[in-house]
């Protein structure tokens, strides 16, 4: 009963995380009097940009997965599987009263969870690092004169990135008729991030009432390098914060596997004890606990 209580903690703890209500990507834009956007009513649904189904979640999800690996995505699958099946044996054998898919089904979902993490941060990064030169080349594009298609098809024949390849796959699309309103909400679904929202509000804008896309394109990429330098000293601040919370939060899983081979009858004790497995379920809910209110705190930094 114990181990079905350590997963419920865990699939609760990883579910709570995913679930958590996120912060409007652009929130900037509210007007705090009335509640309301700003440019909503006269330019577009701004929920129709950031809010997707399940299925339609699903699915960029997994394309942006694969856009991320590249061509390494089943090597990258297989090796995870191996993993995952050879440290569940481990486990097996260091807790041999627990039963194997237990550990199986644990093990799993904490690696999914932490691997979708990592590449969702790292591609968001990559995309940030990259989206300023696309900025800079549209910039330029627009003020010789090009139209905003061309612009666009330009600038993805020019970067050889992940932003490139969004524009690459945005002008074919609107070589092949679609309509930039289109085009740019699917690709603001695929990268639901505060300043790709404002450029696609920005284009879309522009499309409608017309504009001076050079103007606003190059305050646009001084907003995002402001926003960079900014991100990179709050960084810098609570580096020492987070260096710290992951330092304990690793000490008790240390401890109890090192306790196995210290101390066998104690470890014993407080695995298949009734007594023990009380402070076993202490220092699990404590720990969880810990992590989740350091990552509310930090999360609260960065909006």
């Amino acid at each position: 009963m114990i181990w079905l209580a350590v997963l419920f903690v865990a699939v609760f703890s990883l579910l709570a995380v995913a679930l958590w209500p996120h912060k409007n990507p652009i929130h900037f834009l509210t007007d705090t009097r009335s509640q309301k956007t700003v440019i909503a009513k006269q330019v577009l649904d701004v929920k129709a940009l950031t809010e997707q189904p399940l299925l339609t979640q699903i699915k960029n999800n997994c394309k942006n997965l694969k856009d991320t690996l590249g061509k390494y995505v089943y090597v990258t699958l297989a090796v995870y599987i191996t993993v995952n099946v050879t440290a569940s044996l481990w486990l097996h054998d260091v807790f041999p009263r627990v039963p194997l898919y237990t550990l199986l089904c644990l093990l799993f979902c904490t690696t999914a969870f932490v691997l979708l993490t990592t590449i969702k941060q790292y591609r968001q990064k990559s995309f940030e690092d990259a989206f300023p030169d696309a900025l800079r080349t549209l910039t330029g594009a627009v003020s010789s004169g090009e139209s905003l298609h061309q612009s666009i098809a330009f600038v993805g024949n020019s970067l050889n990135n992940l932003v490139g390849r969004e524009f690459r796959s945005m002008g074919q699309k609107l070589a092949l008729g679609h309509t930039m309103e289109d085009v740019l909400m699917s690709s603001c679904q695929r990268f639901p991030y505060p300043v790709f929202v404002f450029f696609v509000l920005t284009l879309r804008a522009n499309a409608s009432r017309g504009g001076q896309l050079k103007t606003i394109f190059k305050n646009l990429e001084e907003v995002m390098l402001n926003n960079q330098t900014l991100q990179k000293k709050m960084k810098a601040l609570t580096s020492e914060v987070r260096m710290s919370a992951k330092i304990i939060g690793a000490l008790p899983p240390g401890f109890f596997l090192f306790m196995k081979y210290v101390s066998p009858e104690n470890f014993d004790f407080v695995v298949y004890n009734p007594a023990g497995q009380i402070i076993l379920m202490y220092v699990i809910g404590s720990e969880v606990l810990g992590i989740l209110v350091i990552w509310w705190l930090m999360r609260q930094v960065r909006g």
